[in-house]
């Protein structure tokens, strides 16, 4: 039965370009730094401390497995010839799917590239690392979703892997001429990327898919976030900020990693504060959660600041 007393919005954000996440399409990028002397070899290396760092990958609940079992973290920097991703998983038990026309459906990471979010010019790089031992061997999977006239030419990737025992670090890069792009300082890309872990059960409880844009179906054109061309690297992103509003409820959750446990959040409306609390562990990753009531800004959809550590992190109009 439709209830048509009940509205509720659920929206994501992204406003600062620095820690935050949960976006409108419309949201600040992040600033990608351009690291022209690495070589796609799968050591990472040479990348040193360089490169725009992503720290937090969630389900779309914002949980995490603990980092022994499922930790995802990774990099990326800009070359001339194209986007260069640098991944590192951590992983305990390998299991990748044998058909290589269904990688995504085990153990694997999964890449979206698009010229801009809600483009037709995209596609999608699934690999699977070869950790698994039945296969031993890197294999990659691309789907085409360019429009005939835009496809100027083959997609092509240059991807390096290599495998330890407690998992693997990917490198790929992902040639500009994919989505018809010349680079240059402040132009704008969009690009998502996903990790699956598949522990071995029949139906999905067994697995977990993480993502950094949350995740709603591999064909969506705008379940990416924009990056921005830049000389150096923003902040890295550490947590995800959503606002979720039912008929008299507001409700403001922070997801992050365990490194902000402890941390103090505040909530500011017109710059006056309206609720604090602290950062608390919440299962492998740590949460924050305010409840507003409508009594408490008298029943108008409000304006909302969110600092961590006494710093803005989410700005929510």
């Amino acid at each position: 039965m439709r209830k048509k007393y009940l509205l509720t919005i659920c929206a994501i954000f992204i406003l600062l370009s620095s820690n935050t996440i949960f976006g409108k399409t419309e949201s600040s990028p992040f600033k990608i730094p351009k690291i022209e002397d690495i070589v796609i070899d799968g050591s990472g290396e040479d990348w040193g401390d360089r490169g725009f760092r992503v720290e937090f990958l969630a389900d779309s609940d914002g949980r995490l497995l603990p980092a022994d079992d499922f930790d995802v973290r990774f990099r990326l920097g800009w070359k001339k010839n194209g986007l260069a991703v640098l991944v590192f998983v951590r992983d305990d038990i390998p299991l990748e799917h044998e058909d290589s026309s269904r990688l995504w459906r085990q153990d694997c990471i999964e890449m979206f590239c698009s010229d801009a979010i809600g483009s037709n010019t995209r596609y999608q790089l699934v690999l699977a690392s070869g950790a698994d031992s039945r296969f031993g061997t890197l294999r990659k999977k691309l789907h085409d979703w360019r429009l005939p006239r835009d496809k100027k030419s083959d997609l092509s990737v240059d991807v390096a892997v290599s495998v330890s025992e407690n998992g693997y670090i990917l490198e790929v890069l992902l040639p500009w001429e994919n989505i018809n792009f010349a680079p240059e300082i402040n132009k704008e890309l969009a690009f998502q990327l996903i990790a699956n872990d598949y522990d071995g059960s029949d139906d999905e409880s067994g697995s977990m898919r993480v993502a950094w844009f949350p995740y709603d179906g591999p064909r969506s054109r705008t379940n990416f976030y924009r990056l921005a061309l830049a000389n150096s690297a923003g902040p890295a992103f550490k947590y995800r900020v959503s606002r979720r509003v039912e008929m008299g409820r507001c409700n403001i959750t922070l997801n992050g990693v365990s490194e902000l446990n402890g941390a103090p959040v505040e909530l500011k409306s017109g710059g006056k504060t309206i609720a604090q609390t602290t950062i608390k562990k919440q299962g492998a990753g740590t949460q924050a959660v305010f409840n507003l009531k409508s009594s408490e800004y008298h029943d108008k959809y409000p304006a909302l600041e969110l600092f961590v550590n006494n710093r803005s992190a989410a700005l929510m109009p």
